[in-house]
């Protein structure tokens, strides 16, 4: 009796030190999270993290910018929950919730009417939206902190796309997209000008159909040998563009070709829909991690000796080692590669150009220009697939130096899907269906047999 009176005793004992054992490592690890907090996301898409571009852009504040939201209180928490992944980054985000039900004074002071209207605040300057988007919050952060707005002008009058077109083949997404992020957007007619306006800080040709005039091509010309900055969208219907020379003066041809690529076929489109998976070590994608599909695009080529010394060139992507240039006709239907004839891969899809025309050091007079073998990948077709749309606003981002706003946006859910081959399916048959019920079956036969003997 008294032996057991003993042992029932330590073992109590036991579990006593054993409680406060872990009541002290929880305590421990509870003290050591407060003062070093971590956010872990275990998602595919870090859906529930912050993308690069937005870590970047609350990275960079020098100043405190102030987000005030107007929610009711019943969204608080998914009001928190999206505003403290901005200040995990940075202490320069200062945040305020206000309830218009309650703080009545402050909604009318703010001359708010709407639930879930987001404002942004920094110095005199202040930009709105409503609903809690990380994407828009972001913008707003990036428009508040531009003391200048960016003026983009884009050409028009040989059949470009059109800023202001809806339709499947138009640019109203680019342009909603530059109007998001703080830019101003605006056409361009060459033949009414006689230069390119002064308050341009880039200048994109999309797409052209009909040739430049001479004179038009001499003013975007005299404008990079200034310093100005320029995206050139060329597609391969469009021969004999008159944008020749400005191109030779940097040093790059664009072939008058049709790009096959049969590596596309397995991402689910046409060869003749060449894709970029693969990207070179240049600011405006090097952290591009997602594929870029440009349909029916032309390719570039870098001279190997360049006219001008002062003007480096290089390529932002190529297509796969299996595409070639398509010279001949494809009206059949059916195409193959014909040396000698046609451009054997890998071809340059998009080329970067930029330097400073008379070698000077003068960072403001740099001229930078981006020339890309389609204008389609952008349409409202196209450009909020893949990688497509965030290529281009990156491009348009290196174009006026903007090198902040070169990242990753913000992540949005999709519907994850896994390709598997004839022989996946079946080896994957074979073991989940046969393979493993017979090893339990068999596992539990011995083991049956082995007790029997026992007994």
């Amino acid at each position: 009796m008294k032996f057991q009176l003993q042992r029932s005793t330590s073992y109590t004992l036991n579990a006593v030190i054993l409680g406060f054992v872990v009541f002290g490592i929880l305590a421990l690890l509870n003290f050591m999270g407060t003062r070093h907090y971590k956010r872990f996301d275990f998602t595919q898409q870090k859906l529930f993290s912050l993308a690069p571009q937005s870590i970047k852009v609350v990275k960079a504040l020098k100043d405190e910018v102030t987000v005030t939201g107007f929610f009711q209180a019943k969204e608080k928490a998914q009001f928190d929950d999206l505003l403290n992944k901005y200040t995990y980054y940075s202490d320069k985000v200062k945040v305020k919730f206000v309830d218009p039900d309650k703080d009545v004074q402050i909604a009318k002071a703010y001359n708010v009417k709407k639930y879930q209207t987001m404002i942004v605040e920094k110095s005199k300057r202040e930009s709105r939206f409503e609903g809690l988007s990380e994407e828009k919050l972001t913008n707003a952060i990036i428009k508040v902190g531009k003391e200048k707005t960016p003026i983009i002008y884009f050409t028009k009058g040989h059949g470009e796309k059109e800023i202001k077109d809806t339709d499947r083949e138009g640019y109203s997404l680019v342009q909603n997209q530059l109007k998001e992020s703080g830019y101003e957007v605006k056409d361009l007619l060459l033949l009414e000008v006689n230069e390119i306006p002064k308050d341009a800080t880039g200048v994109v040709i999309p797409g052209p159909q009909k040739p430049f005039l001479p004179k038009e091509a001499d003013l975007i010309l005299a404008y990079l040998k200034k310093g100005g900055r320029a995206i050139i969208l060329l597609d391969p219907e469009s021969k004999k563009i008159g944008l020749d020379p400005v191109l030779a003066s940097v040093g790059i041809t664009a072939q008058e070709d049709l790009i096959i690529d049969p590596v596309a076929t397995l991402f689910g489109q046409g060869a003749a829909t060449p894709v970029i998976s693969t990207y070179s070590g240049h600011d405006i994608v090097k952290e591009q991690k997602i594929a870029s599909f440009y349909p029916m695009a032309r390719s570039l080529t870098i001279a190997p000796t360049l006219p001008n010394k002062n003007i480096k060139v290089e390529s932002i992507g190529k297509t796969s080692t299996n595409s070639w240039g398509e010279v001949g006709s494809v009206k059949s239907g059916k195409v193959k590669f014909d040396e000698g004839q046609d451009h054997k891969g890998p071809l340059n899809l998009a080329v970067a150009a930029w330097g400073n025309w008379d070698g000077s050091s003068k960072k403001e007079d740099e001229m930078r220009l981006v020339v890309m073998g389609d204008s389609d990948f952008a349409n409202n077709r196209s450009f909020e697939f893949a990688g497509n749309g965030n290529l281009f606003l990156n491009s348009i981002a290196w174009m006026i130096a903007d090198e902040t706003a070169i990242s990753i946006r913000p992540n949005q859910a999709s519907q994850g899907r896994l390709m598997l081959t004839p022989w996946q399916v079946r080896t994957i048959f074979i073991v989940t269906i046969i393979l493993i019920p017979l090893i339990v079956l068999g596992s539990g036969t011995v083991v049956w047999t082995l007790r029997r003997r026992v007994a």
